[in-house]
């Protein structure tokens, strides 16, 4: 490839990349949500996080 071919490759792949991370973002905000929600409704003062919540989340689904 030729040098400007790359550059707009690599800008390219740099637009994707912040559009992936905004996704992220907001995926995590509406995880950290649902775990405070779960939470709450369990009884329990500190958020659950990362594997707590998904086994909370799965024993929910009993």
């Amino acid at each position: 490839m030729s040098p400007a071919r790359d550059a707009a490759e690599v800008r390219r792949l740099m637009a994707r990349k912040a559009v992936l991370v905004a996704q992220l973002r907001e995926v995590e905000a509406r995880l950290a949500d649902h775990g405070a929600r779960l939470s709450r409704a369990n009884g329990l003062v500190v958020p659950l996080k990362g594997a707590a919540l998904a086994r909370l989340a799965e024993h929910g689904r009993g």
